[in-house]
C-alpha cells in the first residue's frame, strides 16, 4: 500500500512558516507553522496538548495583548517529537473562530497571509471587534462603542453568513 493511497487529507498542502504564540492551560510558547491548507495546518510546538484540546494562538504582533488576534483552536493531531515521518514534533489543530478587535479586514489579512489566492474574502461591512466562525466564516460582530447599548439597544450584534466555497478547518 502506498503512502498516496493512505492519505486521508481533503486538501492539498501549501508549505508555510508563519509564528504564532500558543497557549494551552499554564502553558506559553512559540510554535511555528510548516503547512497549510483549505482544511488544515500543522504546528510545530515543544506544547503538546491532548487529542481535543482547545487552544489560543496569538499572532506575535508589537501590541497590547486586547489588541492581538486570536485564533480557538482545536487539537486533532499529535506527533511525538522522533516519530520517523516528523522528528521534531507538532500538532494539528482545526480552527474554531477568529476573534479581531480590529475588525474583518486584519482577519482577511490572516487568511490572505495563510492561503494567499485560495484565501477567503469575507466582506468588510463590520468595524470594531469581530469573531469569524471557521469553516462556515459567519461573523459576529461587537458593537462599535458601548453607547449603544446604553441607549436601549438590547442587542446590537449584528450576524452575517455566507456560503464560501474554502474551509478552512485546520489539520494535518
Amino acid at each position: 500500500m502506498s503512502l498516496a493511497n493512505s492519505d486521508r487529507r481533503r486538501y492539498g498542502r501549501r508549505p508555510k512558516l508563519m509564528r504564532f504564540v500558543l497557549l494551552w492551560r499554564r502553558s506559553e510558547g512559540k510554535v511555528f507553522t510548516t503547512d497549510v491548507s483549505q482544511g488544515g495546518m500543522f504546528l510545530r510546538s515543544t506544547i503538546a496538548p491532548p487529542l481535543g484540546s482547545e487552544i489560543t494562538l496569538m499572532l506575535p504582533e508589537a501590541r497590547p495583548a486586547g489588541e492581538c488576534i486570536t485564533l480557538k483552536a482545536r487539537v486533532v493531531r499529535v506527533v511525538r517529537r522522533g516519530d520517523p515521518y516528523n522528528p521534531l514534533g507538532g500538532v494539528g489543530i482545526e480552527l474554531i473562530h477568529v476573534v479581531s478587535p480590529r475588525g474583518v479586514g486584519a482577519v482577511n489579512a490572516l487568511f490572505s497571509g495563510l492561503l494567499g489566492e485560495a484565501a477567503p474574502r469575507i466582506p468588510e461591512f463590520v468595524r470594531g471587534p469581530v469573531t469569524v466562525s471557521v469553516p462556515d466564516f459567519a461573523i459576529v460582530a461587537e458593537p462599535a462603542d458601548v453607547e449603544a447599548e446604553e441607549q436601549g439597544f438590547e442587542d446590537a450584534r449584528v450576524e452575517y453568513t455566507r456560503s464560501v466555497p474554502v474551509h478552512l478547518a485546520v489539520f494535518c
